[in-house]
C-alpha cells in the first residue's frame, strides 16, 4: 500500500504534488483517455485513518479501481474495465 494510489468511481481529485509509481500514472492516464470521472487516493501520504478506511474496504494492492462496487486490482485490470467501458460508449 505505501506509496500506492487507490482510484474510486467518482470525482477526480489529484492533489499536484502528487508522486506515482509508473503503474500507478498509466492507471490514471487509461482512465482519463476513457474519460471516467474517479477521486484518487494516494495512500503515501493518506494518514492512518485513510489506510485503515483502504484495508477494509478490501483495497490490498494498487492501484485498485473500485467502480459499480466492483474492485479492479492492478494496471492490466484497469486497462481491460476501461476497454469495456470505452466499447459500452460506443454502442
Amino acid at each position: 500500500m505505501p506509496g500506492g494510489a487507490a482510484c474510486h468511481g467518482a470525482i477526480r481529485a489529484i492533489s499536484a504534488g502528487c508522486l506515482m509509481s509508473e503503474e500507478d500514472r498509466k492507471a490514471v492516464e487509461t482512465l482519463e483517455k476513457v474519460e471516467l470521472r474517479f477521486t484518487l487516493v494516494d495512500l503515501g501520504s493518506a494518514g492512518v485513518v485513510e489506510r485503515i478506511r483502504a484495508r477494509l474496504d478490501g483495497i490490498k494492492l494498487t492501484p485498485t479501481l473500485v467502480y459499480n462496487g466492483q474492485k479492479y486490482e492492478g494496471l492490466r485490470q484497469i486497462m481491460i474495465i476501461s476497454k469495456d467501458m470505452a466499447n459500452a460508449s460506443r454502442k
